[in-house]
């Protein structure tokens, strides 16, 4: 069992928090990890509840995402994962997602996602990524770099930092910058 807390601050977009439990198991050739969340955001006086199920072979990974708001946000998200390079030092893996969001009865979001994502055998990694949602014409990219202070087999401490910039069709494109700190413990 595995239980996780991650915060984050955002500058000028308020702050956020995620706590989280998981069990993995190991079936077959195949690792089978299911998890519970519940998240908070300061800007948003709200917070959600959420479960996924994530399957991961030697080469690719499948999961699905739930969640729930505690007013009338509903989301679901489906991504996959391919290993496409891996020596004893790195893995690099190329990813998409598909989201579809209820944020309220009258605004339904598609969200489409591809990204590349590099991690170094001790935890530290960094990920490019894309984004587009076709119902708002708005794209955007971004980057995430993640450093592992605490590299054990028990304990993980994550510093993340992440920049992005989204592309409105209609406004002005806007830019991103938030860090945080992320621990977790092994059961």
């Amino acid at each position: 069992m595995e239980f996780e807390g991650i915060g984050a601050l955002n500058p000028g977009n308020g702050n956020n928090i995620r706590v989280q439990a998981t069990k993995t198991v190991l079936e077959g050739n195949s690792i089978i990890t299911f998890g519970a969340f519940l998240t908070g955001h300061t800007a948003e006086d709200n917070g959600n509840i959420g479960g996924f199920v994530k399957i991961a072979s030697d080469m690719w990974t499948v999961a699905l995402q739930a969640t729930t708001g505690m007013r009338s946000f509903k989301a679901t998200s489906l991504s996959f994962e391919k290993n496409i390079f891996m020596n004893k030092s790195f893995i690099v893996d190329a990813y998409g997602m598909f989201s579809n969001s209820v944020v309220d009865p009258f605004l339904d979001l598609q969200t489409y996602h591809a990204g590349l994502t590099c991690t170094h055998i001790f935890g530290h990694g960094i990920t490019v990524n894309g984004f587009h949602v076709p119902t708002t014409r708005l794209s955007g990219i971004g980057a995430v770099a993640k450093v592992n202070l605490w590299p054990t087999e028990e304990t993980q401490l994550y510093f993340t930092a992440k920049l992005s910039r989204s592309f409105p069709a209609e406004s002005a494109s806007t830019t991103t910058f938030g860090y945080g700190i992320s621990l977790g413990l092994n059961f």
